[in-house]
């Protein structure tokens, strides 16, 4: 009987690249589609130059004029795909990182304080170097999320104050307008027709 919390796991060796497999997929078939549709298009030394775009960020291979033609269409979707699957591992690693200080803070709770005070120490002297490029992955992470609620904020504030601002500009035609069809009320009262 298979459990609940276990997934299955897959044959093969372990995903290297920088993007999903899934995008990956969606990569060689559009390479495949414009292979067929051209004959000068080779599969082969468009998937080599989007491997090597991927694995490395540069672009040097030698392909002909139809064959980067595909490629340039395809660059900007590899970037975002490559942001997109960067988010998502500091996103994992987050969580991850967050299970453990939680685990360990719930381990501590039921340890005595004596342990706790020798852990601390220890983990301050002797830091892992994996360790540390998370941790520094991690500061990265973080620094964005916050320059970017940052920004966020800020245009939600612009927003607010464009909004009020013809909210008030609403009011004050308003007030004219009614203020006019007063006076014209007024004037039509004093006038002897």
């Amino acid at each position: 009987m298979e459990t609940k919390g276990k997934k299955r796991k897959r044959g093969g060796r372990k995903w290297d690249k920088r993007v999903s497999r899934k995008f990956y997929g969606y990569l060689c078939r559009q390479i495949e589609i414009a292979a067929s549709l051209c004959k000068e298009i080779r599969e082969d030394a468009v998937r080599e130059c989007v491997n090597f775009y991927i694995d490395s960020g540069l672009v040097i291979c030698k392909i002909n004029v139809a064959e980067r033609v595909v490629f340039t269409l395809l660059q900007p979707q590899i970037d975002k795909a490559m942001l997109r699957s960067l988010r998502a591992r500091m996103a994992a690693m987050r969580r991850r990182e967050s299970k453990k200080a939680a685990a360990e803070e719930e381990s501590g709770m039921t340890a005595g304080s004596e342990t706790n005070a020798d852990d601390g120490a220890e983990s301050l002297v002797t830091p892992d170097a994996a360790t540390e490029t998370a941790s520094d992955a991690e500061q990265t992470a973080t620094q964005t999320a916050t320059l970017r609620d940052d920004k966020r904020a800020r245009r939600r504030e612009a927003a607010m104050a464009r909004r009020f601002i013809k909210h008030q500009k609403r009011l004050a035609r308003r007030i004219k307008t009614a203020g006019q069809s007063i006076s014209s009320l007024d004037t039509s009262k004093e006038s002897p027709y």
